[in-house]
């Protein structure tokens, strides 16, 4: 009897240890405004001119009168299937559900919708997918998550946005991003809302794994704000704070997260990409290309500072080989003395013409 109950009270502790490491939550924003209507939010933007502030305050707006992330696949593993008529010109091109049930993908919470609304403010013709891995509470399983990202990597999506977060590691969901990573896909997740530590980390996964671009959040005036996690693992900061954006029922509204600092750096990210610019060197570049803010180079709070157009002038390093001569023995012409010959024999045809010009005068 004594040993039954050893091996029951073993089983029930490792039920409760599989499901505290198979939870993953919404990083739940902060609301900044209610819900307002089309009209509303069309009064705003004539004010304002974007719905996004950090488009204008951080010059991104040159770039994307040029760039629009057209082809760009984005895959958004969140809350489900915007339902908004703002998604309507054809942006969505796949939705699947990761939660169970009857496989409903439309989002029921709104942060999925918020989330996709400002990559489609920055890169307009964009391929969005969503995997909704979340349900109407914002709750779901790392077994989910990394389903999602599988199914990701399986669409060929380019980008991975990952605004939720997990206190704990996983080896389901490491396995997953390193199948992405492995794949060429970018993944960009969000530092997490636990507030700033200067001395320490207050990230969650999966932005904790230094396979993924970790986002924290800034705000009007290019402060780190408040609610942004730390950590050694974070990568640039963002706009993330009074964020206004495509909501539930048609409507619009404000918050503050890093789950919407995430999806303005995987905007940016499509812009870049469209030009044909992989995976490999996004980390490097967005490194380089930020502001610093507090100390010189890294700090926890800041990261490497916040995002700015020079990402778009920065170049990977990509190795570019010399042309290829179809035949070993051909030599490449040289144009430079033909070309200086030339110029040196019409010269002196001139010469010769306008003696003789001046002999008959």
């Amino acid at each position: 009897m004594k040993k039954f109950f050893s091996v029951l009270m073993m089983v029930f502790f490792c039920n409760v240890l599989f499901a505290q490491n198979d939870e993953v939550n919404l990083i739940k924003p902060i609301v900044e405004s209610p819900a307002i209507t089309g009209s509303q939010m069309r009064t705003f933007v004539a004010m304002n001119n974007y719905k996004n502030w950090g488009i204008i305050k951080l010059g991104l707006d040159s770039t994307m009168r040029t760039k629009t992330g057209k082809g760009v696949k984005i895959c958004i593993c969140d809350t489900g299937m915007p339902n908004h008529r703002d998604f309507n010109n054809g942006n969505i091109k796949l939705a699947e559900s990761f939660i169970g049930g009857d496989g409903d993908v439309v989002d029921y919470n709104g942060h999925s919708t918020h989330v996709g609304g400002i990559i489609l403010e920055i890169a307009r013709e964009s391929d969005l997918f969503f995997a909704k891995v979340l349900d109407k509470n914002g709750g779901g399983s790392i077994t989910g998550v990394a389903a999602g990202i599988n199914w990701c990597v399986d669409s060929k999506a380019d980008i991975i946005n990952l605004s939720l977060g997990s206190s704990q590691p996983s080896p389901i969901m490491k396995k997953a991003i390193d199948r992405a990573i492995e794949k060429g896909i970018l993944v960009i997740a969000a530092a997490g809302n636990e507030g700033q530590n200067p001395n320490g980390n207050s990230m969650g996964y999966p932005a904790k794994y230094e396979e993924t671009i970790a986002i924290g959040s800034i705000n009007k005036n290019l402060d780190v704000s408040y609610f942004s996690s730390s950590g050694e693992q974070g990568d640039v900061v963002a706009p993330g704070e009074s964020i206004l954006s495509t909501w539930l029922n048609d409507e619009y509204i404000i918050l503050s997260g890093t789950s919407m600092a995430t999806p303005f750096v995987v905007g940016m990210a499509a812009l870049k990409m469209e030009g044909g610019l992989d995976s490999v060197d996004f980390e490097r570049i967005f490194e380089n290309s930020a502001n610093d803010m507090m100390d010189p180079g890294f700090d926890n709070v800041s990261f490497w500072g916040y995002v700015t157009p020079k990402f778009y002038n920065e170049r990977d390093t990509s190795i570019v080989e010399p042309p290829v001569v179809e035949n070993p023995n051909q030599k490449i012409t040289n144009w430079t003395p033909i070309i200086v010959g030339g110029v040196f024999i019409i010269i002196l045809l001139l010469m010769f013409f306008k003696g003789k010009k001046n002999d008959g005068t």
